[in-house]
């Protein structure tokens, strides 16, 4: 994608990206379904027939993966970037290594049984209820952040750690 510049100039690749994201999805779902199946106990397999299943979810997510690449890649010309949505979202790219962290700490945190231990207690809805909540708090202290013109503090640290031990070049004079 990034070689042939799918997605930098989508324009110039509608018809091919609009080609890999119904084919993509569709492959991703069909790859989905019966992990779906087994997953909601409906189907009893053998192990390695449930691990090659499991093979065939995860080949079908890739291609579901570049699917939604190609998706935005279409939906990116046409959509308002002075919205406030996605000005959010906007935020939390740029903040992605913080708030990935921030989302899979407030997991373990509550869901963990070494933690609150909450995951024990609820299903899937309400599993899945507490982590769009978390990624929801996650988009507002990102915007807060775009707000105050302030970088996530796990890419400063990132950034502090690289740069202090690049080597120094030596500035010569013309």
């Amino acid at each position: 994608m990034a070689r042939k510049h799918l997605l930098t100039e989508a324009h110039l690749h509608r018809k091919q990206l609009r080609r890999m994201a119904v084919v993509g999805i569709s492959i991703a779902l069909v790859g989905g379904l019966p992990l779906a199946i087994v997953g909601a106990h409906s189907w009893e397999l053998s192990p390695i027939a449930t691990g090659l299943i499991q093979a065939i979810h995860i080949m079908s997510g890739i291609a579901g993966g570049c699917a939604y690449a190609a998706l935005f890649g279409l939906l990116g010309p046409v959509v308002n970037r002075s919205a406030l949505a996605i000005r959010a979202l906007v935020a939390l790219g740029k903040r992605s290594f913080t708030f990935y962290v921030f989302n899979e700490t407030m997991l373990v945190l509550l869901l963990s049984p070494v933690a609150l231990g909450l995951g024990g207690g609820l299903h899937s809805t309400g599993a899945a209820v507490t982590a769009i909540l978390i990624w929801l708090t996650a988009v507002g202290l990102a915007f807060l952040l775009e707000k105050k013109n302030m970088r996530g503090p796990l890419e400063v640290l990132l950034r502090w750690l690289l740069d202090r031990n690049a080597p120094k070049l030596k500035q010569t004079q013309a």
